[in-house]
């Protein structure tokens, strides 16, 4: 018997809820219509650490690719969480504030931190198995921390569009990759390159990209916060009718008495019809 991709990936689900029991993981097979026997000839043990490897990749991938595309077309609002610069959040303080972030229905949380990012996974991850479940976190610092950001828990990890040498390695990390662009011409260079799934449109020209990216990719619109006349409710918005469904908020959570107010401003802003007025109760730093 000849192992066929079709069969492996076929066994993929399997493996994954019984990595750690083989006779679990065979039985399962065998209810798939692959005889036990069939498939021990037919994938020996390096193929099946490849199956289980490409498998989990793959899950990895679709939990944020899933969280920024919805599939009823409905825009999806992610934060990006800047490191505070003047102060240090304690480990009570960044968990209240992740679970908060959670329960403002928020797509992803964003940040060029890895400490942070690993501090907000950690809390992330209690809530598994719960509803609203863990929110995908996504990288957007140095690429040079690539390795690091997917140790730490980052599901996805943004890269330039010159930086097309580093999506190999973050495919064998487990690393979604969603590319910056600046313009239509890097777009494609992605695109022609077989790349082009995920794009973080800029902030400013992200309208102009929308209609120039396949209809099919994931387009996120990078919006900056703190607008004069909340203009990144419009804008969201604007983007939204144009055709991307998802959008980023440029440091919405800086580590301040107002962040989950704002975060559920923003979303519920770009969302919904809920009124596009965010009064400042505190002091908001966005250095």
């Amino acid at each position: 018997m000849v192992c066929t991709r079709v069969a492996c990936w076929a066994l993929g689900a399997s493996l994954l809820l019984a990595a750690a029991n083989p006779s679990a993981a065979f039985a399962g097979s065998a209810g798939m219509g692959l005889p036990r026997s069939g498939v021990r000839a037919a994938c020996p043990t390096a193929q099946w650490a490849m199956v289980i490897s490409a498998a989990i990749t793959e899950r990895k991938k679709s939990t944020v690719t899933k969280a920024l595309k919805k599939t009823t077309g409905a825009l999806t609002v992610s934060v990006e969480f800047a490191k505070p610069a003047d102060k240090a959040l304690s480990d009570l303080e960044l968990a209240l504030l992740s679970m908060q972030l959670r329960k403002t229905n928020a797509a992803s949380v964003w940040t060029a931190d890895v400490e942070l990012l690993a501090r907000v996974a950690a809390e992330q991850k209690t809530a598994k198995g719960n509803f609203p479940g863990p929110m995908p976190l996504i990288f957007n610092g140095d690429s040079a921390h690539l390795e690091a950001a997917a140790s730490a828990g980052a599901g996805a990890v943004v890269l330039g569009a010159g930086e097309q040498d580093l999506a190999a390695s973050a495919s064998r990390l487990g690393l979604d990759v969603i590319w910056a662009i600046d313009s239509a011409d890097e777009a494609g260079s992605l695109v022609a390159a077989g790349l082009g799934k995920a794009f973080l449109l800029k902030s400013g020209g992200a309208l102009d990209l929308v209609e120039a990216l396949p209809k099919e990719a994931l387009k996120i619109a990078s919006i900056a916060s703190m607008q004069s006349d909340n203009a990144e409710i419009s804008t969201g918005r604007e983007l939204g009718r144009a055709g991307c469904k998802a959008v980023l908020m440029e440091k919405a959570v800086v580590g301040d008495s107002e962040d989950v107010h704002y975060t559920s401003f923003c979303i519920d802003g770009i969302t919904s019809k809920a009124s596009s007025e965010f009064k400042i109760t505190g002091v908001r730093s966005l250095s």
